[in-house]
């Protein structure tokens, strides 16, 4: 799906900073999820029996990849308002 979306916002954005605004929150959103799933590798390494601090950090980085989906999806709104209004 997000590989979709970049042509999409080189067809929908009308300047080169909209593109790499639209572009570029996928690409933060992808990273994010690159660290969520870095903290969930970690923590099973560790163990799979349950620890508050485990649930914690796994809670943490599934908190910054909805974050960043959140910030991506205001920006998009963003910009296709200003687009058609």
């Amino acid at each position: 799906v997000f590989v979709l979306l970049i042509p999409i916002a080189g067809w929908w954005a009308r300047s080169f900073t909209e593109f790499v605004l639209l572009a570029g929150m996928w690409v933060l959103v992808l990273a994010g999820e690159l660290v969520n799933s870095a903290i969930e590798a970690a923590i099973d390494r560790i163990g799979y029996e349950h620890h508050n601090l485990s649930a914690k950090a796994k809670d943490a980085g599934s908190a910054l990849t909805m974050t960043l989906m959140t910030l991506a999806f205001f920006v998009w709104l963003a910009v296709g308002l200003d687009r058609y209004l």
